[in-house]
């Protein structure tokens, strides 16, 4: 764990920074700023740049990291590795523009008048397909080094300093609307761009002059990771963005405004699992290389026990807090309240897993984590299309709350049939217990006429009455290593 932890760390500390960065940019001034529609069309573009870029990377950023350590050799410049990466990537992007132009047709004849702001911006989404795809890319070639960090800084942080600029720009009425349009995509593109200049600048950004030779039990065996992986990975994007995109087709980008603010703040939920999840791919890739078993299960304990801690003290905060929030919010956001208490458990799902995704992905099962994904992706679709028309943005909540629901439960038990891998303890169950607890405590507290004040004070007795009780039960010992280190730090303070 001390590679995963090191760089676990660094990458929180630039999210909490990017999440604080975010809330300004998308809880306070996107709101006040922008109308539901506009908010809309911004996360409508982004929706299907993901998409049509995972299918452009062509299922190679898993590839990447599960056959990097077959490639390692820093003096033959890798064997050639990069070179192989930009050339997929490049062929993968001729392809998505193929895909942009058939899915354009189809969007167009099949828009609503609610979407027409949409249609005036589609053809932006090409260059950030682009951008997007090499961003991809070259990331999970960083994170095939143990190095999650620079992918992290440009994605998360750059890319939201540089939005709440444009914002702020927009705000003073320096530039219009789509001058902003323009500069938010611009900003969305500046992660690629910086993170080849990182990869120049610490002399990974090598090709080799010799040709690429791979073996062909190799070469074969990448060809089927990829094949897979590019049913996989493009049915994960369109589970992250097929509520927003249907919602968008049967309610128009006004609903996918308001349920796109509400899934910011239940993604907080989610806070430590991107920074984990980026690294422990690379560890698990070479955990199965060597096949350690016993690595692997330690590793997914413990993911799934800190990830499920640390996510329930967060969606307790944000549901005790949830009247602070309608506070900061304009009135016609109230209709998203419990869509953020639903979607927030629907992270706490993905964080219950812990790094079941990746154990799987990149098992010799691999297969089998793609046949889950068409399974998944199904499911999502289907409640959606049934909850939609009649709930509207709270049937998306709640198709997304059971999809991922079956899709964690699946996995789980594929991966306890296949290796007997189970992460679940009684330590669970005190988890739950203890978050009922501390969410039932916070309710005595009566609310403050300063919300600030209310909100400061309600999160910080949250936090201490649960680490207290999650220190003294001893669910997590990383957790109360950082509690010992934090007791030390403060004790000579009161000497």
């Amino acid at each position: 764990m001390g590679v995963i932890a090191k760089q676990s760390i660094k990458g929180s500390i630039l999210i909490y920074i990017a999440i604080v960065i975010g809330f300004i940019n998308t809880g306070l001034i996107f709101p006040k700023v922008l109308n539901t529609e506009q908010i809309g069309l911004l996360n409508i573009l982004i929706s299907y740049v993901t998409i049509i870029s995972q299918f452009g990377n062509l299922g190679f950023t898993s590839t990447i990291i599960k056959f990097f350590p077959y490639f390692k050799n820093k003096d033959k410049f890798h064997n050639g590795f990069l070179k192989l990466i930009t050339i997929v990537s490049f062929l993968g992007f001729l392809i998505s523009v193929g895909i942009f132009f058939i899915i354009k047709s189809f969007l167009i004849k099949t828009g609503t008048e609610k979407s027409i702001l949409f249609f005036e911006y589609i053809y932006l989404i090409i260059p950030l397909v682009f951008f997007t795809i090499y961003f991809n890319a070259y990331d999970a070639y960083y994170r095939a080094h143990l190095n999650s960090v620079p992918g992290i800084f440009y994605k998360e942080f750059g890319v939201r300093i540089l939005v709440l600029v444009f914002i702020l720009l927009f705000y003073f009425k320096i530039i219009d609307f789509r001058g902003f349009v323009l500069l938010y995509v611009l900003a969305n593109s500046m992660p690629a761009i910086g993170i080849m200049f990182s990869l120049v600048k610490f002399n990974e950004f090598r090709f080799g002059n010799k040709e690429i030779r791979i073996k062909k039990a190799l070469k074969r065996a990448m060809i089927s990771v990829s094949l897979y992986s590019i049913i996989s990975s493009f049915s994960g994007v369109i589970l992250i963005s097929v509520d927003r995109i249907m919602l968008e087709r049967f309610n128009g980008l006004s609903d996918v405004g308001i349920y796109s603010i509400a899934f910011f703040f239940s993604s907080l939920v989610a806070i430590t699992a991107r920074p984990i999840s980026l690294i422990s791919g690379a560890v698990i890739a070479d955990f199965w290389k060597k096949k350690n078993l016993g690595k692997i299960s330690e590793l997914y304990e413990t993911t799934a026990i800190n990830q499920f801690a640390i996510g329930v003290l967060v969606l307790i905060g944000i549901w005790a807090n949830i009247h602070t929030v309608f506070q900061i919010l304009p009135h016609e956001y109230l209709v998203a309240k419990y869509v953020i208490l639903l979607l927030g458990l629907s992270h706490l799902i993905d964080m219950l897993s812990g790094s079941s995704v990746n154990i799987l992905a990149l098992s010799k099962y691999y297969r089998y984590h793609t046949y889950f994904m068409i399974f998944f992706i199904v499911i999502a679709i289907i409640s959606n299309w049934i909850l939609i028309p009649i709930y509207g943005i709270m049937g998306a909540a709640i198709g997304s709350l059971i999809s991922k629901l079956f899709y964690s439960i699946i996995r789980c038990i594929f991966l306890y049939i296949k290796f007997n891998l189970f992460p679940y303890s009684f330590k669970f169950i005190v988890v739950v217990i203890v978050g009922f607890v501390t969410y039932f405590m916070s309710r005595l507290l009566f609310i403050m006429d300063n919300m600030y004040i209310d909100f400061l004070l309600r999160s910080s007795i949250i936090t201490i009455i649960y680490l207290l009780l999650i220190y003294i039960f001893k669910v997590s010992k990383e957790i109360n290593y950082k509690v010992d280190d934090i007791i030390r730090f403060i004790k000579p303070n009161f000497k």
